[in-house]
């Protein structure tokens, strides 16, 4: 009752179909009050940090709720120690029991949530090692995306134009069929498809023929029908989509991922580039030897003795993450960050992150040691020493 009243009054504003919007409206509170990221989880015994010490083989009780592997996590406390479970479940229902988990544990828990409120939902697996929902409109003929671990929706290009994602293979599968849907998410279909190199294009197409045949054969004759003429303008959608250049209004949606800690999303090389960063393009030597400091500025978050700025990020120019630093502000305005050496060089961008949860922020960085740079907004234009992000 609560999603469809809010559902309701947002439709005037939205211009979205009633169902569409209720569609938007359970993202939303999946993500933000029902279910939990986990890095790594509480301390069983205190209550406090673990950090990750391996996995191991699932306990029969784990693996009869789907979980193929656990993470083991301790506790580093002093006089504590105690080890922690962490079963990676896959069972939905088990989900909507313990609420938490990584992308995985999102995309199988919110799938089902979509099908309990009379969806026609599908799982979606980037085989570059992410997941996520692709709902059906009946008011737009088509599947839409939704993310639920970062709250999107409708924003396929998130991947591989926010994140920085090089993406490869991407499918779909539902009760009702499996489909190769990696042109939906992509504007760069050349430099993918170099990529696609598991199997030829024609054994993969073949197969999915052959697995979609025997799904069908088992579905009534007119669902059948329908859900094949579905899948073949499905077919025609996406090979218009690489057709079409990246819009504006795209473009203003593209972020980093926010999910995860910064350490693990550079890691992964996932941080991306959109509304909350700034490039600084290192254009001059600087001292090998010696550590590279970098000036912030950014407004203060004083409730939570903290700066709006998350990190500060070096990279290649090819998006690829050379170190990170953490921010660790009490409330000032401003600080320094220090990389060592060998870490900025010219070529390199510097990047700020503004916290996940901030949409609009003005904040600005500076390379000091003696080296000129040249800021850069995120589509490449020049732009001025300070940014609005």
């Amino acid at each position: 009752d609560k999603l469809e009243a809010a559902a309701a009054a947002a439709v005037a504003q939205s211009g979205r179909a009633i169902a569409d919007e209720l569609l938007r409206q359970l993202l939303t509170w999946f993500k933000e009050e029902f279910f939990a990221w986990c890095q790594a989880p509480v301390c069983r015994a205190c209550g406090g940090g673990t950090q990750g010490a391996g996995a191991v083989a699932p306990a029969a009780e784990e693996a009869a709720f789907g979980a193929a592997v656990t993470e083991i996590y301790r506790c580093p406390a002093a006089g504590c120690g105690a080890e922690t479970r962490f079963p990676r479940y896959n069972d939905p229902g088990k989900l909507l029991e313990t609420r938490m988990g990584k992308c995985g544990e999102f995309a199988n828990a919110f799938t089902l949530c979509c099908v309990a409120m009379g969806y026609e939902a599908r799982h979606v697996h980037d085989h570059t090692d992410h997941v996520w929902t692709e709902v059906w409109s009946a008011a737009q003929h088509r599947w839409i995306h939704c993310d639920p671990c970062e709250s999107q929706m409708d924003n396929p290009l998130l991947y591989e134009a926010g994140w920085g994602k090089q993406l490869n293979y991407i499918i779909a599968v539902s009760v009702t069929g499996v489909a190769d849907v990696t042109r939906r998410y992509t504007r760069q279909w050349d430099a993918v498809a170099a990529r696609r190199t598991k199997v030829s294009e024609a054994w993969l197409a073949n197969h999915i023929a052959e697995l979609n045949a025997g799904i069908q054969a088992a579905l009534p004759p007119k669902r059948a029908r329908d859900v094949a003429a579905r899948l073949a303008a499905e077919q025609v959608e996406l090979a218009v989509a690489i057709l079409t250049p990246l819009q504006a209004a795209e473009r203003a949606r593209l972020r980093g991922r926010m999910t995860g800690s910064v350490e693990w999303r550079a890691a992964r090389a996932e941080l991306g580039l959109g509304d909350g960063e700034t490039r600084i393009e290192v254009v001059e030597p600087i001292d090998p030897a010696a550590p590279t400091r970098i000036r912030w500025w950014a407004p203060a978050r004083a409730e939570f003795e903290a700066s709006y700025l998350d990190a500060i990020a070096v990279r290649r120019v090819d998006g690829t993450t050379v170190d990170t630093q953490r921010v660790f502000a009490h409330g000032e305005d401003h600080g320094e960050v220090v990389f060592p050496p060998d870490v900025v060089a010219p070529g390199h961008v510097v990047v700020y992150l503004l916290c996940g949860d901030v949409e609009s922020v003005a904040a600005s960085v500076e390379v000091v040691a003696g080296v000129g740079v040249a800021e850069r907004s995120s589509d490449g234009a020049s732009a001025s020493a300070s940014a609005s992000a």
